[in-house]
């Protein structure tokens, strides 16, 4: 993946993919902050990328942006699994639905596998649904 450039990449074993973006400044040998961002309810993750512009953000401050799709389908979109916590449909999500808590930690752990990011430097901000899961 060229540095400056956002694409969509499967994490691990998951089946799931998340778009990341590499900074322009990026060479490759150096473990660089993470920092994910969260879509809200029944958005996507090309969604909170068009309307943040944390992409020339990452560019300009050197760190790596991961924005997941949330893995519950709803409408246009998708809506985060936070255990116990209905989404905005009103249903709590079960245990055959995806779990984002578990992706999101997986994606830190293969991440510094690679050696792309630094695990003591991981970040997360999201709107509405994208806010209460970082919470």
């Amino acid at each position: 993946m060229a540095p400056g450039t956002t694409r969509s990449i499967t994490i691990g074993e998951t089946g799931r993919t998340m778009l990341i973006h590499l900074p322009a400044s990026y060479e490759g040998t150096s473990e660089l902050p993470l920092f994910f961002v969260l879509h809200g309810s029944t958005g996507s993750r090309a969604d909170i990328l068009a309307t943040s512009k944390l992409e020339e953000t990452a560019d300009r401050h050197g760190f790596i942006l991961a924005a997941p799709d949330c893995g519950i389908i709803s409408g246009k979109g998708f809506v985060c699994n936070i255990p116990g916590v209905p989404t905005v449909t009103g249903a709590i999500p079960g245990p055959e639905d995806a779990d984002d808590v578990a992706f999101i930690k997986q994606s830190v752990e293969w991440l510094a596998a690679a050696r792309c990011i630094d695990k003591s430097r991981v970040y997360m901000s999201g709107l509405s649904g994208g806010g209460r899961m970082t919470s």
